[in-house]
């Protein structure tokens, strides 16, 4: 079982993966959707858009080394290159993060790189995400998010170097982990938890046990957020599996990592915070037929040999033969079928038509109402590309992927090759008195063509679940040209939030009933306070790898321990003695009993000494505006070398609270 806390699977043994490569290509594959305000002018309809992502081509000068433990030995070369991954150019240390690998061989890589939370748009006067020159370095970072770039190739000087340290310095990405939680609603300090599917707002007992981070940026845009993780985050670890969001990951009887608890420890190592993103690759070629001499392939380091007269249905069926241990699954769906805008006259030279106007696609009614994009990027009521994408992701079509990348284009995908049928069910309203025109079709507003007949070739396809990459060596290229694919990466593995320490509370977690404590996913040495213990009494047990073991009761804390207790309601003293503690005493437990609800939320309560008045109990223990016994175990051992008592005092600020009861109690031995 590997329990790596590394970003990207950096091992004993093995030096930092540094690639010197020359950009032999760059376009634009996305631009920014999303201003951070409404003068901004870098992102898609601003005044300068930039790209927020980029399509490169990049040729890799293979790193020689002295290890004999990497994927070849003594060698890092094209096919190393990983999702999480990064690259700098070296004439000013401008980086990007890989976060998809079209293509590679051992001496080229086609990758999607991204401006990672937009830093570099905003550092350079000009807006440009990229660096000067050409010449580029891809490495790799290290457990604590900072970069690993040794040893340092030929090229790049001081200005690199301080430039690269400086960036992962300021913006450390294991301090603050961006994840991908579509329209959030999360803001800066929220408490995060990893629960039923999502990542959502601690706001109950049961998503708290699950808290995984607290909210440090929320953004760029609706749907990114940086976390402030509670413990590690863990990507990049293919030995992790996957599984919902708030899933706990357990060590099984073998020692392996499970999702589940049958045949596990019950021993929970992970909470799943983002769910694995499949790599899937898929071939260019239509129904392809081998028609050759006989030749091995390596998927994965897995060899698999073919006779070279094998048609589709024989290369899946042969490829699927290792996937127990390729972890690669094949299989052979049909072409999909792609529309693009402007395939067919646009009525007024650009993708828009103007608000209102609808459209049946596959049969399913969408009405273009919203001009919000259009009317910044033409400065008219129109709906633009982005304005589109968003009504037909809305009417939930089968199948139908819509794509708007911010560069005034719109393009529509079934994804299993079925037709692409659309009807103009009314045309758009140009103001002026005419016609209008429909939203597809030759002189329409998107150009797109009505009819988009179904494809019947099938096609290679190659998918690892988890997100890892999918790496095919063939020395003649046979395998790769007769089918049109490529090794690559393009999803990425499971991100887990590291909890094999116990619940990580820094408390005792508390609970009703003890069906509620057989509920709880502890490590040894939790505890676990009982309010009722089925006698109508609380019980304190400890959780010791296997049982819970009995701490004490209601009733043998009353015999054994020595406490004290005041009772407050609004408008009594908020200042109370509770009263003096003996040194080489040791202050075991602190509890709150509200017993009449506070109403003002604000109100709350610590326990302390007066030059430390929340030294034993602090005013996020415990919400007074709510029924509930609150307890803390401070652990507190009492020191003085002149051998005097302390003296321990509850303070009350009920806010404007005029009705409210708490009685506090501190036992100690």
């Amino acid at each position: 079982m590997n329990l790596s806390f590394r970003t990207n699977e950096i091992q004993l043994n093995v030096p930092p993966k540094v690639l010197p490569g020359v950009i032999s290509s760059s376009s634009v594959y996305q631009y920014w959707l999303y201003p951070n305000q409404s003068d901004e002018q870098w992102w898609s309809l601003g005044s300068n858009p930039r790209g927020f992502q980029y399509e490169i081509s990049i040729t890799i000068t293979p790193q020689s080394h002295g290890s004999n433990l990497t994927r070849v030995p003594y060698i890092f070369n094209g096919m190393d290159v990983k999702v999480g991954d990064w690259m700098s150019y070296t004439s000013d240390g401008v980086a990007l993060k890989i976060v998809s690998v079209l293509s590679k061989t051992n001496t080229s890589v086609t990758v999607i790189a991204e401006d990672y939370q937009r830093y570099n748009t905003f550092k350079s006067t000009s807006g440009n995400p990229l660096g000067g020159g050409s010449s580029v370095v891809i490495f790799e970072c290290q457990e604590a998010g900072l970069p690993q770039i040794d040893p340092l190739p030929t090229g790049p000087g001081v200005k690199f170097i301080n430039n690269i340290n400086s960036r992962f310095t300021r913006q450390n990405i294991r301090d603050n982990y961006e994840l991908y939680v579509e329209n959030h609603g999360l803001t800066k300090g929220d408490v995060v938890a990893a629960y039923n599917g999502n990542l959502v707002l601690a706001d109950n007992n049961s998503k708290a046990q699950n808290m995984v981070g607290i909210v440090s940026m929320s953004g760029p845009g609706p749907d990114y957020v940086s976390l402030e993780p509670k413990t590690k985050f863990v990507d990049y670890d293919l030995t992790i599996p996957t599984g919902n969001v708030g899933q706990s990951v357990y060590v099984s009887t073998s020692g392996d990592l499970i999702t589940g608890s049958i045949n596990s420890t019950s021993v929970p190592v992970f909470i799943i915070v983002q769910e694995a993103q499949p790599t899937i690759l898929t071939g260019t070629v239509n129904d392809p037929v081998f028609a050759t001499g006989a030749f091995n392939v390596d998927i994965n380091n897995h060899t698999i040999a073919f006779a070279g007269n094998e048609n589709l249905s024989q290369i899946v069926s042969k490829i699927n033969s290792v996937t127990s241990t390729s972890e690669v699954v094949a299989s052979s769906p049909v072409e999909k079928n792609i529309a693009t805008s402007g395939t067919l006259s646009l009525a007024y030279g650009l993708v828009g038509g103007f608000v209102p106007f609808s459209a049946s696609i596959n049969g399913v009614t969408i009405d273009f109402t919203s001009d919000f994009y259009g009317n910044l990027r033409y400065g008219a009521q129109v709906a633009g590309p982005e304005d589109m994408k968003i009504a037909i992701d809305a009417g939930n079509i089968p199948n139908l992927d819509v794509w708007a990348p911010g560069d005034g284009t719109l393009t529509l995908t079934e994804l299993n090759g079925n037709a692409i049928t659309i009807v103009n069910t009314s045309t758009d309203n140009t103001g002026t008195g005419g016609a209008g025109v429909g939203f597809a079709g030759a002189n329409s507003a998107t150009g797109i063509p009505l009819t988009n007949s179904a494809k019947v070739s099938t096609r290679l396809q190659l998918a690892r679940s988890n997100g890892g990459p999918i790496d095919i060596n063939d020395s003649s290229l046979y395998f790769e040209n007769t089918l049109g694919i490529a090794s690559g990466q393009t999803g990425k593995p499971v991100v887990a939030a590291y909890v094999y320490e116990g619940l990580g509370t820094s408390s005792t977690q508390i609970v009703a009933t003890i069906t509620a404590r057989d509920a709880l996913s502890p490590g040894v040495g939790d505890m676990a306070y009982v309010i009722n213990d089925g006698t109508g009494s609380y019980a304190l047990y400890i959780w010791d790898g296997s049982v819970w073991a009995q701490l004490a009761t209601e009733e043998s804390a009353h015999v054994d321990a020595r406490s004290y207790e005041v009772n407050y309601s609004v408008g009594d003293s908020t200042n109370i003695l509770l009263g003096n503690v003996s040194v080489d005493r040791k202050i075991e437990t602190v509890t709150a009993e509200v017993t009449v609800a506070f109403n003002d939320a604000n109100a709350n309560v610590t326990v302390g000494t007066l030059a430390d008045a929340d030294l034993l109990f602090q005013n996020d223990s415990g919400d007074l505006d709510q029924l509930a016994t609150y307890l803390v175990k401070p652990e507190y051992y009492v020191t003085d070398l002149a051998g005097q008592d302390d003296q321990y005092y509850v303070t009350i600020d009920p806010q404007s609270a005029t009705i409210g009861n708490v009685t506090i109690k501190i036992t100690y031995v």
